[in-house]
């Protein structure tokens, strides 16, 4: 058995009367993209294959449509994974917390033990997906787990076969400050997602490579938990930025369903990361210290016009000379418009 998450080190274990609209949907004006474009993530579908999500939390009871279990575990499941379904879809409800996509329909796919762990052979997560690929409404799948092991070929072949139905895939980088990324992160067919903290930079524990996606809020993120009730808590690590992605995408395949001149695809890898450049900041990570970009996403509208300006780079676009020297300079200004003036 391999740890698949990091040990649960959640901090203000609280119950919540009010409704508290995390730090990372402030930064990066979520609510505003919501309004906007008048969608919640209704009718689209997220898989958490993780360490099993307590459907009959309050904040997550009216949006968890399946649960299914790999592990055959009958300990208490890890609090993780409940962290993770409330950072993509705890409801609009007036207390506790909201999420990104408050009324996307939630999948709990247990594939993680209580302790957090999964065989060395990933075989856990492979039924995991192998339980995706047999339900063919769902949209997203979010991996907030996984270790630098490589896994066995049949798990890239199950994630290659529901990229290419349109399935998208997001999974967390890792939390071990390397210059790598975990399985699954590390598949090209992955949305792979680093955290940033409330400055909007890279958390040091978060692993990068010049493979990475984006950059989404990690640090401190207030979400659902279980600690022999249900109740709130903060947790930090690239587990929270995955959810982030995952509701900001199902946020945005909602509103493109609703047809009209926005009705484009948003079925695949390419069409998922060409849309999230559209709505990022392009802030260059310069604590990476190499020849690459990642933005930071920031989906308000009323930064369009200062994001068409931005150079992003991806995965096949690497920034030499001239070009990296432009995008310094574009990425200061940035900072500026989004984190003010800074000492």
């Amino acid at each position: 058995m391999v740890p698949m998450i990091p040990p649960s080190t959640a901090t203000r274990v609280v119950s919540a009367l009010s409704e508290v609209v995390d730090w990372g949907q402030n930064f990066t004006h979520v609510d505003e993209y919501r309004q906007a474009n008048k969608t919640m993530g209704d009718g689209v579908h997220v898989a958490v294959l993780d360490s099993g999500v307590a459907g009959e939390h309050p904040d997550l009871k009216n949006n968890v449509e399946a649960s299914v279990d790999f592990t055959g575990d009958s300990g208490e499941v890890n609090p993780h994974a409940t962290h993770v379904a409330g950072i993509i879809a705890a409801s609009a409800d007036g207390f506790g917390v909201v999420g990104v996509a408050p009324r996307v329909r939630l999948h709990s796919v247990r594939v993680l033990d209580s302790d957090g762990l999964c065989p060395a052979d990933y075989s856990y997560v492979i039924h995991g997906l192998e339980w995706v690929r047999d339900n063919p409404q769902i949209d997203i799948v979010n991996l907030s787990l996984g270790a630098p092991i490589q896994p066995p070929d049949r798990m890239h072949e199950l994630i290659s076969e529901l990229a290419n139905r349109g399935v998208i895939i997001v999974a967390a980088s890792g939390n071990e400050g390397a210059k790598e990324l975990s399985y699954p992160a590390r598949y090209k067919e992955c949305i792979s997602v680093a955290a940033m903290d409330k400055a909007g930079k890279l958390a040091n524990f978060s692993n990068i490579d010049q493979d990475l996606d984006v950059l989404a809020p990690g640090v401190d993120i207030y979400s659902t938990w279980v600690n022999g009730g249900f109740c709130y808590a903060k947790e930090s690590g690239t587990s929270m930025s995955a959810p982030f992605i995952s509701g900001l995408l199902a946020l945005m395949i909602s509103f493109h369903r609703n047809g009209g001149d926005h009705d484009t695809p948003l079925t695949n890898y390419s069409d998922a990361i060409a849309h999230l450049q559209k709505f990022q900041a392009g802030v260059l990570v310069s604590e990476m210290n190499t020849n690459f970009g990642v933005g930071i996403v920031n989906p308000a509208p009323v930064l369009a016009s200062a994001m068409t300006q931005c150079i992003v780079s991806t995965k096949a676009d690497v920034l030499p000379g001239w070009r990296m020297s432009l995008y310094l300079t574009i990425d200061a200004a940035i900072r500026r418009i989004i984190l003010g003036p800074t000492e």
